[in-house]
């Protein structure tokens, strides 16, 4: 493994796309044949099992060697490790998701985090803008609507799109869990309260759930699903009116207000320190 510094403190960031200067130091190191059965294994936990793992780099005295940690803190490496580059990189990963340095030391912890899964009920106007705009802050978007013709690869490029008209439509694998994201904007009060239903009645409590519309509407889908046996705890989790109260009104605008208001949930479900500050 080979340490580079950069310094884009100068005329350098100027030439530069990146969107700010400072100094840094890059660790470059290979993945090697050793490493193969432990990379494949982490990525099948991440991708298959949604679960959050570390790649963690441990340059000592000029060598290198690669561990992979799970959310368990279960350790799986390519070349041997001792028993201390064990201690140091299982340290490494429950104090600080940052690089460490001490003489001749380098530890390098990189999360390996699964990309949330954002469920939109509603291909209209705000569906799409909402779609768009949270695929690219890194989530695996599928978008639900009961018209085909809304529902095409033109129109929701990159993104997964299910024809349904009601829950039992919906493949199985749609079934929420705890990184589940799921935004109600259909056309209607009666397809909204469908899709909240489901929602609320899933096995597992999806991360988040944001339903479109006014506060009427909203009290009136409320009351409909407590006449049908969904608990007051369940409703309360709701987020409706979604988004941050920005002053929104127009699809994108409203699509930016949800997208903020879906990246400060994750935010703090990853952890953040500073809830509600702007990091620059």
């Amino acid at each position: 493994g080979d340490l580079y510094s950069f310094d884009m403190s100068g005329g350098d960031v100027v030439r530069s796309p990146m969107i700010c200067g400072g100094q840094g130091t890059v660790l470059i190191t290979p993945f090697t044949s050793q490493d193969a059965e432990a990379l494949e294994k982490t990525c099948r936990a991440v991708a298959e099992r949604r679960q959050c793992c570390w790649l963690v780099t441990l340059l000592e005295d000029g060598e290198f060697r690669h561990a992979f940690v799970d959310e368990e803190k279960n350790l799986t490496c390519g070349p041997n490790l001792t028993s201390r580059q064990e201690k140091l990189i299982l340290d490494a990963v429950g104090s600080s998701m940052h690089s460490q340095r001490e003489e001749g030391l380098e530890i390098c912890v990189r999360p390996l985090v699964p990309n949330g899964r954002l469920l939109i009920f509603g291909a209209g106007h705000v569906g799409l803008e909402t779609a768009e705009l949270c695929r690219r802050i890194g989530f695996e978007v599928t978008v639900v609507d009961d018209r085909r013709e809304f529902l095409g690869q033109e129109r929701f490029p990159g993104m997964a799109t299910v024809a349904a008209l009601k829950p039992g439509e919906l493949p199985a694998e749609l079934a929420p869990d705890g990184d589940t994201w799921i935004l109600i904007v259909t056309r209607g009060h009666i397809l909204d309260r469908q899709w909240l239903k489901w929602a609320l009645e899933a096995e597992t409590e999806p991360a988040y759930v944001g339903m479109i519309g006014s506060r009427r509407k909203r009290e009136m889908v409320y009351g409909q699903l407590l006449a049908e046996g969904i608990s007051q705890e369940k409703i309360d989790k709701v987020r409706s009116p979604v988004g941050l109260p920005i002053g929104a009104e127009t699809p994108v605008e409203i699509a930016v207000c949800i997208a903020a208001e879906i990246i400060q949930l994750r935010s703090q479900r990853r952890g953040g320190e500073k809830q509600g500050v702007c990091p620059v």
